[in-house]
């Protein structure tokens, strides 16, 4: 009883209320008004267990390989032999259909990858549907709480009863790069989760194509690159590749990122608000 008392606290620390998010305000103002928590997915046992063995298994693959990271700042490019591994996801990419509903469509998105993975015949919500059960209207703001919540209720429908997604921040992780990295990494290597993320951009070490404009905006991750020096054996680069859903052209579509400035990005995001940033 002792045990499970335990694992129900770690739970509850995904699920406190969470601030909103716009999709693309133009400045910081924009992004701070609250939402309303109106999470109804109710984490049972199951869940807990599902919880605790991603991140298991996470931390597991992230040992196999961490030995292989080196800075590429230490390279002899002279000496380099390149070769690039690719893993990809099945996301299909949705422009949001209002200048708020990143959320929405990030979701849309990611159930999109369920639905391939799976088979399953059921249609994918609409942007308006998802919306309501997020609990915002067309002007309203997305809970990551809420949107992992939304996740969990389609898992019968699109079938993945065996994952359970919950909302996290990185700020508190030691190595948060890492920690956040090696969770992306294995869930798209073992196809089990796309995961979404709330990026905070607009400043000069962040994702480029954003430079100079401020927003809050969920994308969802569509798969990992790895650039490995076959000389050393060693990991040079790695991307991930983000899925936009912003119904500027300038941005949308699917693009790959360089770790780091993801990671500012998430990690800024974290910073600046109270919104959960790390959605898997």
């Amino acid at each position: 009883m002792k045990k499970l008392f335990i694992k129900l606290i770690s739970v509850t620390m995904f699920l406190i209320f969470s601030g909103s998010v716009y999709a693309s305000a133009l400045a910081k103002e924009n992004t701070s008004e609250n939402v309303l928590e109106i999470s109804s997915y109710e984490y049972n046992d199951e869940d807990i267990e599902i919880l605790q063995q991603k991140d298991f298994v996470a931390d597991q693959m992230y040992k196999s390989y961490k030995s292989m990271i080196i800075d590429p700042n230490n390279l002899n490019v002279a000496r380099i032999m390149p070769s690039v591994n690719t893993y990809t996801i099945s996301v299909t990419n949705y422009i949001q259909e209002t200048h708020t509903w990143c959320g929405p469509a990030a979701l849309k998105q990611t159930l999109s990858f369920h639905k391939a993975k799976s088979g399953a015949s059921a249609s994918l919500p609409s942007q308006s549907t998802i919306a309501s059960k997020l609990g915002i209207s067309s002007t309203g703001a997305a809970s990551s709480v809420n949107i992992a919540s939304v996740l969990n209720q389609y898992k019968n429908t699109f079938g993945y009863q065996n994952c359970t997604y919950s909302a996290v921040d990185i700020a508190d992780k030691s190595d948060s790069v890492e920690w956040l990295y090696g969770r992306i990494r294995s869930e798209i290597i073992n196809q089990t989760y796309a995961p979404i993320i709330l990026l905070d951009v607009g400043d000069t070490d962040g994702i480029l194509r954003y430079r100079g404009v401020y927003i809050r905006h969920y994308n969802t991750i569509g798969g990992v690159r790895e650039t490995i020096d076959l000389q050393g054996n060693n990991i040079i680069k790695r991307e991930i590749q983000t899925v936009d859903p912003h119904y500027n052209s300038n941005y949308s579509g699917k693009h790959w990122d360089d770790v780091y400035k993801v990671h500012h990005s998430v990690l800024r995001a974290d910073n600046n608000g109270s919104n959960k940033v790390f959605i898997y």
